[in-house]
């Protein structure tokens, strides 16, 4: 992280913990590292959205991106 004090990452880091907490995030993941992928994510989807021209909904040129990304960090049921 570049500056762990600045409120994005604050608000980032309180929503990372409260998911593994209640189980919806995944807790073998450090935390940092979650908050630096969702940063680079949402950092990607941005440049992406930009060199597109910026004309589509960022919204909907980046769900399926964020779909897979949080299917990778939300705990995996167990099917045995």
């Amino acid at each position: 992280m570049t500056n762990g004090n600045r409120l994005y990452y604050l608000v980032l880091s309180d929503i990372v913990k409260k998911g593994q907490e209640e189980g919806s995030i995944r807790r073998d993941i450090p935390i940092e590292r979650i908050i630096r992928t969702v940063t680079m994510a949402v950092r990607g989807a941005i440049i992406d959205w930009c060199i597109h021209g910026g004309t589509e909904s960022i919204k909907k040129r980046s769900s399926a991106f964020f779909k897979i990304y949080l299917d990778g960090v939300r705990p995996q049921k167990n099917t045995n």
